[in-house]
């Protein structure tokens, strides 16, 4: 799954993302679970990004645990990291980043958060996880998206979910921007400290 291609590229590349309506499920006034826009914005090739997993439930209906599968092209970006969330107070990351990955669009991170203490998260808002991406590809996009289910606090199922993605897209810089990172690269390099004598 991870394939990194920083032998593959002349230039720096980098990664903007915008955030796109995909549905997967659809209701009215219930829950909604979103993957956030990524922290950085842009990042260059072979570094990452966090993006946040939220959950919006107006209704205020206890969650008990969750399970996600997040999709996404292989050949763009790479699943590198998870955490869970304090939207539920002492649930246990669960993670199979490489659930599916076949090298094959899409491949399958399998995310999630299991409930040994009975309680639940009734907030109109909150965190439910963290996902780190690493950006692989250039001149591509990937579409990223969520699917999934939801438990209450009797451990059912929480039917009406709308669960909203991202698109991440790899540009590479104008070759000014090009120029001027490299020149900022060799200041960084060539510069040294300058000492001063002792006076007399």
């Amino acid at each position: 799954m991870k394939l990194f291609k920083s032998g593959a590229h002349s230039v720096p590349v980098i990664i903007g993302v915008w955030i796109i309506s995909v549905v997967s499920a659809s209701a009215s006034g219930g829950i909604v679970v979103s993957l956030d826009q990524p922290v950085p914005p842009q990042i260059w090739v072979n570094n990452s990004a966090t993006i946040d997993i939220t959950i919006s439930n107006p209704d205020n209906i206890p969650v008990k645990s969750w399970t996600m599968d997040l999709s996404f092209d292989p050949d763009v970006v790479d699943v590198t990291g998870f955490l869970v969330g304090g939207y539920i107070p002492g649930v246990v990351p669960q993670a199979n980043l490489d659930f599916e990955n076949d090298g094959v669009a899409p491949d399958i991170a399998r995310l999630g958060a299991l409930n040994f203490s009975g309680t639940t998260g009734s907030d109109a808002s909150g965190l439910l996880g963290q996902v780190t991406l690493l950006g692989i590809g250039e001149g591509q996009n990937s579409p990223l998206t969520i699917t999934g289910d939801l438990l209450d606090a009797a451990g059912s199922s929480i039917g009406e979910i709308t669960f909203t993605g991202t698109e991440i897209t790899v540009e590479t810089p104008e070759p000014m921007t090009i120029c001027i990172i490299a020149m900022g690269g060799l200041t960084l390099i060539t510069k040294r400290p300058r000492f001063r004598r002792p006076a007399a």
